[in-house]
């Protein structure tokens, strides 16, 4: 019970330290490859940008979950290289305890939809992006 009162104690921390510029934090925590996405649900507004932020050890990103670009929109998202086969419609860099990084993509969400994301390391690891 205390490692959870820790973790959320831990999770407002981070909340606070967000940047200040209009983006979202999404927040992979101690054990995520085990506990999951600290933020399983993540808001933002048409347009918005979202900060993956990392406390964890092991390796984590941000990626869309089963929504994809068509092939025309992938030849010009730079990003989509790193891909073989089908781009995201978002993605985000693995990155490490202590590091943030912007999601990228986003611009294509529209408002009144629901996006799963997941982390391609710990596939287990799964959310739900919501556009307001």
């Amino acid at each position: 019970m205390r490692r959870i009162v820790l973790l959320f104690g831990l999770i407002g921390l981070l909340s606070a330290a967000a940047p200040a510029a209009q983006a979202a934090v999404a927040i992979s925590g101690p054990g995520g490859f085990v506990a999951g996405f600290a933020t399983p649900v993540v808001v933002i507004a048409e347009g918005e940008g979202v900060t993956f932020q990392s406390f964890d050890v092991a390796p984590h990103n941000f990626v869309a979950d089963g929504a994809y670009l068509s092939k025309k929109a992938a030849k010009k998202q730079k990003w989509c290289t790193a891909f073989e086969g089908k781009c995201p419609l978002f993605w985000s860099p693995q990155i490490t305890a202590g590091e943030s990084t912007e999601v990228q993509g986003l611009e294509a969400l529209k408002s009144g939809d629901q996006y799963g994301f997941f982390c391609t390391v710990h596939p287990n690891m799964k959310g739900t992006l919501v556009v307001r």
